[in-house]
């Protein structure tokens, strides 16, 4: 089964699909190693594992070692390889580690054109105040707990051909789809808090679901004020823009966020807003913003972005918009608005896998992003008056994810162009309503002109028949009926006056 603890011929058997370059930097890495007598185990790890045994590419190359430090291990390799035929090409120099990430002492170089990291397996500890860990050299169990889900904490050992699952459930949690992590989710998320956002976006990408102490860890106000307390908002921005650019469902990932109670902890609004006095707002409340709850807003805002994800979808798959049936307009027996239209579709075959997306990835985040905020557009922050944007979109955006300046201002564009659009749609409507309440009027009028001339012509036709004349001819009555009436007696004139009346 594949929640076997050690997953053996990986690669030999299929299980794990090495693209070409894979094979070439792996063949490298072993032959340096036996070369040069390295007495060390040398283990892909996290994503790179999970998305191969998903059969998803990925070209995140982790690698860990167990008997020297990452540095040392990478520069041995990088020089050996340096002497051999063609070396000089495959193999870049180390790069320094970001700032960031220099407690980690990791080591990153190019081999083959292929961006490759190195570190040895560590213990992490945390302190009660930062996410930043006291980082010192540990076993392979010790790397396994300190990673964020069981997912990946599985490794390929390139000396063994084989996965290893060091926590016994990471296989399982893979093959049910369930985002666990490997020590108790207090634990975990006590030690870095980002997680929880983490283990949300994951959610959302793979479709997975969330180990009941993950939901329950979160819903605590203490796991609340420990990710405001320990995590910074840039880091915030990254999660959700990952989120957005997810090739998953973002709007499954924010779902949960909101169910998990975290909207108004992530999108941090302004003490204070008002209605702009230039901005259209969308239609979409009839009360203020103001008067709703974050989950009324966030319920919105997801509506909203699973309609735009949805048309994206249609868009990049060649579907036709609804109401269109996807024909081009060519007349039968035109050959040359025919053989025009085959040449479209053979150049823009939605089946083609190398066709590129018509709405490529960057496109689709910043409409999301806009799709998202879209329930705030119209309002602006009260406290920034002289500030060039005061939007609330673009205050939660740039001031609470700490996105981009770009980006918060072509999402500002776009919300901008929307509700021009919807501005005109507004204005016709209006015009339309207005030209239907005329008519209903007119249509109103008549239907009360001829009730009023119909009991005219009945009154006038009583009269006439109690004087024994002949009714005029709007009033014309049945035949027989004035001889009949010529010498009327008491009970017929109640009656007649009674059906003037």
């Amino acid at each position: 089964p594949l929640w076997m603890r050690v997953l053996k011929d990986a690669v030999a058997s299929g299980r794990i699909k090495l693209t070409p370059l894979e094979l070439r930097i792996f063949a490298k890495i072993s032959s340096a190693m036996a070369a040069l007598n390295l007495n060390c185990t040398v283990r892909v790890n996290g994503g790179w594992v999970r998305d191969k045994l998903m059969q998803n590419e990925s070209d995140d190359l982790d690698l860990v070692v167990d008997t020297m430090k990452g540095r040392e291990f990478a520069q041995a390799v990088c020089d050996f390889l340096r002497t051999q035929p063609e070396g000089a090409e495959e193999v870049g120099d180390l790069l320094a580690a970001a700032e960031q990430s220099e407690h980690l002492e990791v080591a990153t170089f190019s081999l083959c054109g292929q961006m490759v990291d190195v570190n040895h397996l560590r213990l992490e500890t945390y302190n009660e105040t930062s996410r930043i860990p006291q980082v010192t050299a540990g076993t392979v169990d010790d790397d396994c707990r300190r990673r964020d889900f069981t997912i990946n904490c599985l490794y390929y050992n390139i000396n063994t051909d084989c996965v290893e699952d060091h926590c016994d459930v990471a296989l399982q949690d893979l093959e049910n789809g369930i985002i666990r992590t490997p020590v108790p989710a207090a634990v975990s998320f006590s030690e870095d808090p980002l997680r929880l956002l983490r283990a949300v976006r994951f959610a959302g990408r793979f479709n997975f679901q969330l180990a009941a102490d993950i939901a329950e860890s979160a819903q605590t106000e203490r796991m609340r004020e420990l990710l405001l307390v320990k995590v910074k908002r840039e880091r915030f921005g990254l999660e959700v823009d990952k989120m957005f650019k997810s090739i998953g469902s973002p709007v499954r990932s924010f779902r949960l966020l909101c169910e998990l109670g975290y909207y108004d902890v992530v999108f941090e609004f302004p003490p204070s807003y008002d209605r702009s006095a230039e901005a259209v707002c969308f239609p979409f409340f009839p009360v203020p913003l103001i008067e709703l709850t974050w989950q009324e807003i966030a319920g919105a805002s997801l509506d909203i972005m699973q309609v735009v994800l949805d048309t994206i979808e249609q868009v990049n798959a060649g579907q036709p918009a609804n109401g269109e049936d996807g024909r081009d307009g060519a007349q039968e027996g035109d050959a040359g608005t025919a053989s025009s239209a085959d040449q479209k579709m053979k150049v823009d075959d939605p089946a083609d896998p190398q066709r590129p997306p018509r709405v490529d990835t960057e496109q689709r985040r910043l409409l999301l992003l806009a799709a998202f905020t879209a329930p705030l557009w119209g309002y602006e922050c009260s406290h920034a008056r002289k500030a060039a944007h005061r939007g609330l979109p673009f205050h939660v955006l740039r001031h609470s994810l700490r996105l981009s300046q770009t980006t918060c201002e072509a999402v500002v564009h776009l919300l901008s162009a929307a509700s021009g659009i919807v501005a005109v749609a507004r204005r016709w409507l209006e015009l339309l309503m207005q030209q239907g309440e005329r008519e209903r009027q007119d249509h109103v009028f008549a239907l009360a002109q001829a009730a009023a001339e119909q009991a005219e012509a009945r009154d006038e036709a009583a009269v006439t028949t109690r004087r024994g004349g002949t009714p005029s001819k709007r009033g014309e009555t049945a035949p027989g009926t004035a001889s009949s009436a010529a010498k009327p007696n008491a009970s017929s004139h109640r009656s007649s006056n009674s059906s003037s009346n």
